[in-house]
């Protein structure tokens, strides 16, 4: 968990590191040739370090001792997609999902990176299952709309299931909004007057230095893009437009 808060910048300081450190040695000390210990310190090197081929060895140790863990398929996943072994990745990460059918975090992989080689049907399928284990959460509500717009470059689903939960209530308009991949695929679109509380409550967040929805740079959201046509924007050349097979990416690309 340390590895993870100091990998996507909640904590990211030398001190976060080094609890880490201490409890990985912690496990080292009290079983040296445990599974999981071997898969702790594939951990830390991963998250800790983005150190992919330390994480391999000890992923690979691990494996010997838990040949059926669906958190080593799905760190081998992370790897690999994070390497450009696009085969592989979905090879890792459908293994942990097969292993683990209720793993929110491997079926969201999975769908993400069936997402990234443009297999949309597959992706959504993913947003589907996601849905099914959690039928009220907003994030996952939206996951099968965000989708058609990568893949068509079309928002009239969103912007339907949108406006159904923001129907639902201020605390529901307020966390679709807030949603990070709102961000991601809208980019600098900004909010209608009608919006006016929403406005109100993200304005309040923007301004509080110490969030760490700001640190995450959530803001500045979609809901005035209902009439916008996509056919000429970067995201439609750069999602629906497109279908080579994508080449290794930068860590930065993935969230995890």
């Amino acid at each position: 968990m340390h590895d993870q808060i100091y990998l996507y910048n909640f904590d990211h300081t030398e001190t976060r590191l080094a609890l880490a450190a201490t409890s990985v040695k912690a496990a080292v000390r009290l079983e040296p040739d445990s599974g999981e210990t071997h898969l702790a310190q594939a951990s830390h090197f991963y998250w800790g370090y983005l150190n992919y081929d330390r994480a391999r060895e000890e992923l690979a140790k691990a494996q010997r001792a838990l040949p059926n863990n669906t958190r080593i398929f799905w760190i081998l996943g992370l790897i690999d997609r994070r390497q450009g072994r696009w085969d592989e990745a979905i090879r890792n990460l459908e293994r942990a999902v097969d292993l683990d059918p209720r793993n929110a975090k491997a079926i969201s992989d999975l769908g993400q990176t069936y997402g990234a080689l443009r297999r949309y049907g597959d992706a959504i399928a993913m947003a589907n299952r996601l849905l099914a284990l959690e039928p009220r959460s907003i994030k996952f509500r939206t996951g099968p709309a965000s989708i058609a717009v990568h893949a068509q470059a079309d928002i009239a689903p969103l912007r339907a299931v949108v406006n159904t939960i923001e129907a639902e209530g201020p605390s529901s308009a307020a966390e679709v909004a807030l949603d990070s991949s709102f961000n991601s695929a809208f980019g600098n679109a900004t909010l209608p007057r009608r919006h006016v509380p929403l406005r109100a409550f993200l304005a309040k967040v923007m301004l509080d230095t110490s969030s760490n929805i700001r640190a995450l740079g959530m803001k500045d959201y979609w809901l005035n893009c209902d009439k916008t046509s996509l056919a000429h924007t970067p995201l439609s050349r750069s999602h629906a437009l497109k279908r080579t097979k994508p080449s290794a990416l930068n860590p930065g690309v993935w969230h995890r």
